[in-house]
């Protein structure tokens, strides 16, 4: 039998709190880029835009 692996068990994700206030409010209105990040590699340029179905918010993309 094969040996499962899990392709997410050494991810880590560079995303925190701002990130995910960032697409919170993409539903509201159309928040601009931004650096976000702590000094130690996690920095990284956040974009988050909503994406519209019949004029109304259907998802986030960040």
């Amino acid at each position: 039998m094969s040996e499962t692996i899990d392709p997410n068990a050494d991810a880590k994700s560079g995303m925190g709190f701002a990130d995910l206030e960032m697409a919170k409010k993409t539903f509201t209105s159309d928040p601009v880029s931004a650096i976000q990040g702590e000094n130690d590699g996690d920095r990284h340029l956040a974009i988050a835009r909503k994406v519209l179905k019949d004029g109304a918010p259907l998802a986030v993309v960040v």
